[in-house]
């Protein structure tokens, strides 16, 4: 298996992860979401209190990306997931595996004891096997997305 490298995002990535949330959902979705992350790469929420996002990258090419991030609204020790997603031909060899760990790993260093995430239905089994569980009620929960957290552990 080729080297997979992962580091710092940085703001020259914005159209190869942009490309990559596209691929990572449906045609509409998938567009809608690229479009939300440039603008927001643009004009950050102002909201953020802390945000760090890194990429992976293999024989040169940017295949996955993933961020942490904290908005004055959460609640003082939680931490959330952002724009996670790696190419779909790049799946299944544990690049999201690292990506996630990297950046729970980067939420725990900044003082966070809980971190979520907001998906979508085909990716909850996903992060329930990497011990998140869903914590909200549905009546809450739009259906197309689903919260879901876990308690980091040092």
């Amino acid at each position: 298996m080729e080297q997979v490298i992962i580091r710092p995002f940085l703001p020259f990535d914005i159209p190869a992860c942009a490309e990559i949330i596209a691929l990572s959902l449906t045609e509409n979705d998938g567009q809608q979401a690229a479009q939300d992350m440039i603008e927001g790469f643009n004009c950050p929420n102002p909201n953020y209190e802390w945000c760090q996002r890194i990429v992976a990258i293999k024989t040169g090419k940017i295949i996955g990306i993933c961020g942490a991030y904290h908005l004055d609204t959460h609640p003082k020790d939680h931490a959330g997931i952002c724009w996670y997603a790696v190419l779909p031909n790049e799946r299944k060899q544990g690049i999201g595996k690292a990506l996630l760990a990297e950046s729970e790993r980067m939420a725990l260093e900044h003082g966070f004891h809980y971190i979520f995430a907001w998906t979508i239905d085909s990716a909850i089994s996903y992060y329930e096997r990497n011990g998140y569980a869903s914590i909200s009620p549905e009546s809450i929960v739009p259906k197309e997305s689903y919260l879901l957290a876990r308690k980091l552990l040092k």
